[in-house]
């Protein structure tokens, strides 16, 4: 059963990473068809859902307290239900809300099941899976792995950008797991493969993401350890030096440096775009147009009209909370951001509260604030069916409490949670097999 759970995992992530099934579906994206996807991948969402759904079923008590534990995200998901009312597309709306939901289930089923640990070694695997497959259709499949304009490797997804993304992911990943010797020469090959693979794609965003979580790395490593005051203070002044040259070259060589990067000084043509969707978000500033009814065809929704002044059809806005401004406006991009600073507030809380805290444990932090920072450029918070709303889900339900470092306290709230109110019962915690879902079992038992 364990290993079926684990298979399990490694494939819903994997599928989550949102895979180019279809090659001919990439060269209609300005399609609604491609919104709804096929029916295949249809097929297999339901399925995942559904799966999820009727093992949180199963354990409905443990289920219950669980989903408690971050009402916000219930909040969010009804603000993105109720969308439907205003929408432009009501029923599209429903569907990719009810989306939204499907994956929720499917990281309360994660957080369910696996600590902290256990689900980034198997959140590890699955990158490393698509690492592999993106590299063989780099290799062996060019017309598919290479993006010739612009050019740039995609691997096994629709653009480069995408292959940056989960390779971006991936690193963060198997760095978390360098410090375990039973899990270092994982990191160590996935962390050289992803590496490459972000290389190749020549995604400027996720290489600079990139940079961004490593220096958030180094930082966090630096507090943890406070008896070593030169490595803090050798962190800090290369964060001074590093950020005030790149501050200081930047004002004086601006054009030089952009056009290097293959932009302009206008964002390859974004500028236009954004006068275009900061109108209509003034029209429905608080509400927005409704979720996923936005971007879903040269002549279908908003986006339609945001693009006919551009003369030429435009899949986004090139800016994740201006889309979400356009989607679900001001009142959901504020939930959303609070479900953000909610959890980085108990994950610092958790860090500095806990005399056992190891840097392997830290990926949660900065996998959060790399996803706050891309959002900037592609939207990724708040995205239905996304390997990204799946982890920012996972961290809300199985965020580690406050103060709980001392093991009979740690004792007593498992116990609490499996139910054992009665003289003679434990609670089984299997740590070992990453089974985060306690239950009750009587004293002798099997």
């Amino acid at each position: 059963m364990g290993r079926f759970k684990d298979l399990f995992t490694i494939f819903v992530i994997i599928f989550m990473t949102e895979i180019n099934f279809s090659p001919a579906a990439a060269r209609s994206l300005d399609s609604a068809d491609v919104v709804a996807g096929n029916f295949t991948t249809q097929t297999i969402k339901s399925a995942l859902y559904l799966i999820a759904f009727c093992i949180l079923i199963v354990r409905w008590k443990y289920t219950v307290k669980l989903a408690t534990k971050n009402i916000l995200i219930w909040v969010i998901l009804l603000w993105v239900f109720a969308s439907f009312v205003w929408s432009e597309e009501p029923s599209l709306t429903l569907r990719t809300a009810a989306g939204l939901l499907g994956t929720t289930f499917i990281a309360l089923y994660l957080a369910s099941t696996y600590d902290y640990r256990r689900f980034a070694l198997m959140a590890a695997w699955s990158f490393l899976i698509v690492d592999i497959l993106s590299a063989c259709a780099i290799a062996f499949f060019p017309s598919l792995g290479i993006s010739w304009n612009p050019y740039g490797w995609q691997g096994i997804y629709f653009t480069k950008n995408g292959l940056g993304i989960n390779s971006l992911y991936g690193i963060i990943l198997f760095t978390s797991l360098l410090t375990d010797k039973k899990t270092a020469k994982l990191g160590i090959i996935g962390l050289i493969l992803s590496s490459i693979l972000l290389l190749g794609s020549r995604s400027v965003t996720s290489l600079i993401c990139c940079a961004c979580a490593l220096l958030i790395w180094m930082v966090l490593q630096a507090y943890l350890n406070k008896n070593k005051p030169f490595f803090i203070s050798l962190v800090v002044f290369f964060l001074f030096v590093c950020v005030s040259g790149m501050w200081l070259y930047l004002t004086n060589n601006a054009e030089i440096v952009i056009s290097n990067l293959g932009k302009d000084l206008t964002f390859t043509g974004r500028t236009p775009i954004w006068e275009e969707v900061f109108y209509f978000i003034k029209q429905s500033p608080w509400l927005g147009y409704g979720y996923g009814a936005v971007w879903i065809g040269r002549d279908y929704g908003i986006g339609s009209f945001i693009s006919n002044p551009l003369n030429y059809y435009v899949v986004n806005s090139h800016n994740g909370y201006l889309d979400m401004l356009l989607e679900i406006g001001a009142i959901g991009v504020a939930l959303v951001l609070l479900v953000v600073i909610t959890i980085l507030y108990k994950q610092f809380s958790n860090m500095g509260s806990s005399p056992r805290l190891k840097s392997s444990e830290l990926w949660p932090i900065v996998f959060l604030v790399t996803l706050v920072i891309y959002n900037s450029t592609e939207a990724n918070l708040l995205v239905q069916n996304s390997v990204a709303w799946v982890f920012i889900a996972f961290l809300a339900f199985a965020m580690p409490g406050i103060n709980k470092s001392k093991n009979s306290a740690g004792r007593t709230l498992i116990a609490s949670q499996a139910g054992c109110t009665q003289p003679g019962q434990t609670a089984h915690y299997a740590l070992n097999n990453g089974n985060y879902a306690p239950h009750a079992e009587e004293a002798g038992g099997k």
